[in-house]
Order: structure tokens, then sequence, then C-alpha cells
């Protein structure tokens, strides 16, 4: 399997990907990770870490990177844990008795990775660093037919430890975990994970170790064609990079997808619902629940869904009750426009209601000419054109459909925005001082000098995808929040909640010296005067810093 024989790889857009330089750290089977195609346009740098406890990062350029990747060694971890040699500790599995034993090795292993992770996070500059999983084993040690979920089984065991590892990562935000198992299920384990030679403890790739055992009467085979190794890792090494990669464009999102606006005919379900009597379940079986279900774990990130059809209105909204029996109905749409008018108009009213740029909005459509008609007038607004069998992928997959992290507020935005379009309904009808009192709004304030906290984690999400209530559109790194912190900066950020939701954190002042440095709001409550509120407190901070308080306005084009 070559590279060009992956199978589509699910991204909204169609720009070639940057240059991108990684720092590699781990023993060898870190260093396999080398990618060998120009196509990927990488540079990766491996360093050669012997040992998982004591090893220093190396005294290298850090600028030179955009991120490092860390290549995890279970067999240091057991010989840490266990107190025996590198070789003895080759056989903790086989020797783990019951449940007891396994117990005492997860606890011995545990402040083993907590500090290993904790070194690193203090050795590195905050940079995007990508933990790798350990490899589990392929099969059943004990049999086919026994032991498979037993505590002592070794599979069991490694997953258990890269939770450990998992929970390590998650206390810090510049730190990741990537689970290379799904790579290895994906691209075929079997020729590529080496504990069908070795121990499961050294869990790496294939390799060739023909050169020690010349000596034997039958001379060693090669084991890389035997398993037919080096056509299977080079699929293997450039589909971990491409989730990397994609991991990072998560991060620092360009163009994030956060509604999704779909059409309902052959697409929410099969066929034509109103000109054909199909039984519920042939209009769902195969690709379009599985497409709802992709659309629902959207909507559990935190983005919005919305629905654009020609057709009648009431008689449409029953079929769909009918159809999906609850599966997903009205109330997970920020938005249905149902009717017979331009398919460009309605979705310009739904741009309208939510207040988002069409860059940000992708809409799925079975037919091309209400595509065409929809780009045409919204050239900037995302849509997919690939096959329906395509679109549960992309929609899981796309790094433009994924969020760093899902916050309390991601699981109430559909509620909060459904709210957003009713307030401004009711605006209409009243005076704005009524209106506004109607609401019984409430805004509360918080200052904070440092990234911990529970709240920061919103925080940082706010400033880095608000595109047009933004000062200057600044999107920061990690490092950069850290050190904005050090040098003496405050962040105040507001909460807002009304009679109808509860908002949660909506608006961000960073406040530098005597400097506004940015702020920024979300185009949910715009107009609702918690902007007023939270600027007015800023300012008074700045101004006990400095004689004057001072702010700038930076046009990126989208603000």
């Amino acid at each position: 399997m070559t590279s060009r024989e992956l199978p589509f790889w699910p991204r909204l857009t169609g720009a070639e990907r940057p240059a991108r330089a990684f720092l590699i750290l781990g023993t060898c089977q870190a260093g396999a990770l080398v990618p060998s195609t120009p196509t990927l346009n990488i540079r990766a740098d491996h360093y050669l870490v012997e040992s998982y406890l004591h090893s220093p990062v190396p005294d290298v350029d850090f600028g030179k990177y955009d991120a490092v990747v860390i290549g995890t060694t279970l067999r240091h971890i057991l010989q840490h844990a266990t107190g025996k040699s590198l070789v003895a500790s080759d056989a903790t599995f086989a020797r783990l008795r019951n449940e007891a034993d396994v117990e005492a090795l997860i606890a011995a292993c545990k402040p083993i990775i907590d500090q290993r992770v904790a070194t690193l996070h203090e050795q590195l500059p905050g940079l995007p660093t990508f933990f790798n999983s350990i490899f589990e084993p392929s099969y059943n040690y004990l049999g086919n037919l026994v032991g498979r979920h037993d505590p002592t089984s070794p599979v069991e065991v490694v997953r258990r430890i890269n939770k450990l590892i998992y929970d390590a990562c998650r206390a810090y935000s510049n730190f990741h975990f990537v689970e290379v198992n799904d790579i290895l299920n994906w691209v075929g384990r079997s020729h590529i994970q080496d504990d069908a030679i070795l121990s499961a403890s050294h869990a790496s790739i294939i390799a060739d170790h023909g050169g020690l055992d010349q000596g034997r009467l039958v001379p060693p085979i090669n084991v890389e064609e035997t398993y037919e190794t080096r056509r299977y890792i080079g699929t293997f090494v450039e589909t971990f990079w491409r989730i990397v990669c994609d991991d990072l464009d998560v991060i620092r999102p360009v163009k994030p997808v956060k509604l999704i606006i779909i059409d309902l005919d052959d697409t929410l379900w099969r066929g034509i619902a109103a000109e054909d009597d199909r039984a519920s379940w042939e209009r769902v079986e195969g690709w379009p629940i599985g497409f709802v279900e992709a659309l629902l774990f959207f909507r559990k990130r935190g983005g919005l869904l919305a629905v654009c059809s020609k057709n009648d209105h009431d008689s449409t909204l029953q079929r769909l009750s009918q159809i999906y029996d609850g599966a997903i109905g009205p109330d997970d749409f920020v938005s249905m426009k149902i009717n017979w008018e331009s398919k460009a108009n309605n979705i310009g009213t739904i741009l309208e209601e939510v207040n988002f740029l069409p860059e940000n909005v992708l809409f799925i459509d079975d037919n091309p000419r209400e595509i065409d008609e929809v780009a045409a007038r919204f050239p900037t607004l995302q849509c997919f054109r690939g096959s329906h069998y395509d679109w549960r992928r992309l929609i899981l997959r796309a790094a433009e459909t994924q969020v760093p992290l899902v916050t309390e507020e991601s699981q109430t935005r559909t509620e909060s925005t459904r709210a957003l379009i009713q307030r401004t309904e009711q605006a209409t009808s009243a005076s704005r001082e009524e209106w506004l009192k109607s609401l019984d709004v409430q805004v509360s304030i918080r200052i904070r000098n440092t990234t911990s906290g529970p709240d920061m984690a919103r925080v940082f999400e706010l400033i880095n995808k608000t595109n047009q209530f933004n000062t200057n559109g600044h999107r920061w790194t990690q490092t950069e929040f850290d050190d904005f912190f050090k040098a003496g900066g405050v962040c105040v950020h507001a909460s807002l909640k009304d009679r109808a939701v509860d908002n949660g954190i909506i608006g961000v002042v960073m406040v530098g010296g005597g400097s506004l440095t940015q702020a920024v709001l979300s185009c949910r409550v715009f107009g609702l005067g918690a902007e007023v509120v939270m600027g007015s407190v800023a300012t008074r901070i700045a101004l006990a810093r400095a004689p004057k308080a001072q702010g700038s306005i930076v046009d990126t084009g989208r603000n």
C-alpha cells in the first residue's frame, strides 16, 4: 500500500499543507517515525532518548520546530516500576498472577509517568507536544478461548498504562495524546507490530535482527520480507503524520466549521419522503443513520446544525418525527428553513440569525445545482461536493470540524444560540429598554492572572475561535498565554445568563499594563451590554496601572 492508495483523507480545504518541523524524542521506535516521503512537507529530527525517567531534553533551538513528538517506551516504564533489569522486566506481563499484581504494577507506573510528563513540561518551551500511546499487544497470548478480558491480560494492562499517560497529558494544555493503536488497526497491525517475534514490552515495529543470528545451522529468514513490513510501515508513518498535522490545525484553526447546514430529502434520509412510500427503516438504514450520528457528535463538540430544505414545513416536520423517531429532531437544530424559497436566500437568513461568517459554515446537499447557487452567492462558504458515503467521515475526521476541547458552554451552544435568535425576534416588537429588561440579563465578571483554573480552557478557546468581535484577530499559543501572565498581565472574562439560557463565558479582555491588548466577544450575546460591563472593568484595571488606558482595533478583514 503506497501513500497515493490511501483512502480519501478528510479535509475541507484544498490548500497544500504548510511546511512543518518536528522534534522527535524517544528510542528507536520513535526514530521509525521519521518520514521518508517529501509529499508530507515535513522535517522531523530524531534525538535518541534511552532512559524514560532520567534522560534530559537535548539542547536544541526549539524555535525551529512547530511541535514535539514523544515516543513512549514501555520497557523503560516497566523497568523503573519493577526495579528490575531491562531484560528481567521484559517478563513482567507473563509473571502477573492475579488482579492484585496488576494493581500493584499500575500503582508503581503512575508516579513514573507523572514525573516524566511533568519534567518534560518544565523542559519544553510551551510547544504543542504529542505523546504516542504504547502499542497494545496484537493478540491474546493466553490463547483464543481464555483470558481475553482477564485483568492480567497484557492487552488490558497496556490499556491501563496508556490511560495513565493520557491522564498525565491532560494536566497540561499544550500536551496531547496520540492513540497510535487506532492507526495500527486501520493500516494493518499484523504487518507492523513486532510482538509476533519479540516480547510485548518491546512494543515497536518489526525490524530484521538477522545479523545477530548468522551462526545458526539454518540461516535466518528476513522477517521484514515475511511480514511485508516495508510496504505497510510507510503507510503507518504517513498516516501518523497526517493525524498529527491535523491535530495542529485543530489546535490553531484557520477556517473552523462552526455550523453545518443540511438538506433533508436524499440527505438526512434516503429518497424524497413526500413522493414515495418507503418504510422508515429503508429510509435510514446504512449511510443515513451514520450521517445522523456524525451530525450529533458534531453537535456534542459544540457545533451548530441547521436545515435548509425546499418542502412544506409542517408535513416535513411530521415526516422527520416519523422517520427518525427522536434519534434526531427539531431541538437538535438551531434554525430550520423549510419552505419553497431560494436556498441561497434561506442560508443568508440563517447566517444573519447566528451571526457567523460564511467561511465558518459547511453546506451539504444532494443536489449539485443547489450547491452551485449557494456557492455563487457565498463564495467563501464551504460546500461539500463529494460522495454521500464520505459525509460521515468528513464530519467526524476533518480537522476543520474538530475542536481541541469540549467545554460546558459547548454542550449548550445550540440552546444558547436559539435563545439569541428568539431575543432578536422579540427585540423587533418592543423598545430596546423594555426588551433588555424583559430578558433579566445577569453578567458575572472574573479577573484571572494565571492559566490555571477551570475557566481558562474556555477563555483560551474563545480567544482563538472568535473572528467577528475580535479587536485584532490574534491567535495565542500556549507559550504566549503563559508569558503574558508571567509578565503581569491579567484576563477579564465575562459570563452571561438570562431568563432563557446560561451562556457561560462569552467575552474576554486581556489587559497588559495600561493596554487593552485584545478583546473578544461571542456573537451570541452582542448587544446585551456585557461588552460594556467587561470593558469598563478592564479599563479601570488599566488605569490603575498607567496614566491612561489605551487599545486599538486592527482590521483583519473578518472583524
